[in-house]
């Protein structure tokens, strides 16, 4: 791997922290009806994978990506030393959970395997 490949991994691994942080931080917002959080934060996490499949980022800037935000999102889940946590326990975090690190994943696995997620 080029100097220049390393570096586009590790950016890779910075975005899908920052994305990943983001994500933490916003899926808590909106209402009991409109829980418009959690569903921004699902999305954001798989629109990283998307686009950087889209800008044509090979397979190790994706799985890079792909660690960042698990990295992040799993160190998070520790909670604090306060015992505060910031991923809660109920229906909202289960859902960023399943559905924010499965896109993620499965983005970052039909992007790596060198499919492409439009249409011919």
């Amino acid at each position: 791997m080029s100097l220049v490949g390393a570096g586009l991994v590790l950016a890779a691994v910075g975005l899908g922290a920052a994305i990943g942080l983001f994500a933490v931080l916003v899926h808590r917002e909106g209402g009991p009806t409109l829980p418009w959080g959690v569903v921004l934060a699902c999305a954001a996490s798989a629109a990283g994978s998307i686009g950087l499949r889209a800008l044509g980022a090979g397979p190790g800037v994706l799985v890079g990506y792909c660690a960042g935000w698990c990295a992040l999102v799993l160190t998070v889940l520790y909670g604090r030393p306060e015992g505060d946590y910031l991923l809660g326990g109920d229906a909202r975090g289960w859902v960023f959970l399943t559905v924010g690190a499965g896109s993620v994943v499965v983005a970052t696995i039909l992007g790596a395997g060198g499919r492409t997620l439009t249409a011919p």
